[in-house]
């Protein structure tokens, strides 16, 4: 939690404010007190919730509240609440995945100021290596790709153009979603035809052209050039996508093995077919023959 205080009185400067952490069951009402802390202004607050919670902590009737003005409350007769010696956070508590997290300042005429953002419930903190490990298994199959498209280039064109051509591939796989806009007539200024008459007519792109012939024929061209352009950016290697990895890293996020998953059979779907290409293109040049 990243909470501040307002003080309706100056009270004891010299003490913080007093808080407590409650959880609750959002049907039977069932609440239990998990911490009592100190605020601390411009900090972030980690607690951690106990899976197991003693009879001492739990409020055993019914807990009703004010929701938008309105009271909350619960049928006595026909809520039973369980009496353990111990409650289980997951059995007692959560229902339908669903768990309320009370906040409640316990001194008087003080309040806590707190953001949608600033409560939240956080994940245990995965492992650093391994996490790390992915960020660095996002480059290099960005890798992997590109080298691919170059050992497929090198099999029929010379040095120079091969490499020129792996570059090109690179700056589109980056460009790739704004392609696909250009291809789809959805970018700013329509489609290549259009934008080159803007640019010569020095027309505005906010602007319609006029309703003309050459204009009609200049979209004509833009929507079978576009079905080209498609065909093209969605063979693309999509190299924007592979940022996630190193967007988590930076941030200090856990990155999911699902991702990685997907991320590895686009990897695999590029490299299989480009292998072929290759050989192919090789095994039928003459110089593979001698």
């Amino acid at each position: 939690m990243t909470i501040s205080v307002f003080r309706t009185h100056m009270g004891n400067i010299e003490k913080t404010i007093m808080g407590a952490l409650y959880v609750r069951n959002p049907v039977t009402g069932l609440t239990a007190e998990t911490h009592v802390f100190n605020s601390e202004k411009y900090t972030t607050k980690a607690l951690n919730i106990p899976l197991e919670l003693d009879k001492s902590k739990v409020k055993t009737k019914p807990w009703t509240v004010k929701v938008m003005g309105e009271t909350q409350s619960f049928d006595a007769e026909n809520v039973v609440l369980p009496e353990k010696e111990t409650y289980n956070l997951f059995e007692d508590f959560v229902v339908d995945g669903k768990l309320e997290i009370w906040l409640q300042c316990l001194d008087s005429q003080q309040y806590f100021g707190a953001a949608e953002a600033d409560l939240y419930i956080r994940s245990a903190d995965a492992n650093v290596f391994f996490n790390f490990f992915k960020g660095y298994l996002g480059v290099w199959q960005q890798m992997l790709i590109v080298i691919a498209f170059g050992v497929l280039f090198s099999t029929f064109l010379s040095g120079p153009v091969a490499m020129a051509s792996t570059f090109g591939i690179l700056i589109a796989g980056f460009c790739k979603p704004l392609f696909l806009q250009i291809a789809h007539l959805q970018a700013l200024g329509g489609g290549p035809i259009e934008s080159f008459n803007r640019l010569i007519t020095h027309e505005n792109m906010m602007i319609d052209l006029p309703n003309t012939f050459s204009t009609h024929l200049g979209q004509t061209f833009d929507q079978i050039a576009g079905g080209f352009l498609s065909v093209i950016g969605l063979a693309l290697p999509g190299f924007s996508d592979f940022n996630y990895y190193a967007d988590c890293v930076a941030n200090g996020y856990s990155i999911p093995w699902n991702s990685v998953l997907v991320h590895i059979v686009t990897t695999v779907s590029f490299l299989v077919p480009l292998f072929i290409f290759a050989y192919v293109i090789l095994r039928n040049r003459e110089v593979a023959k001698q």
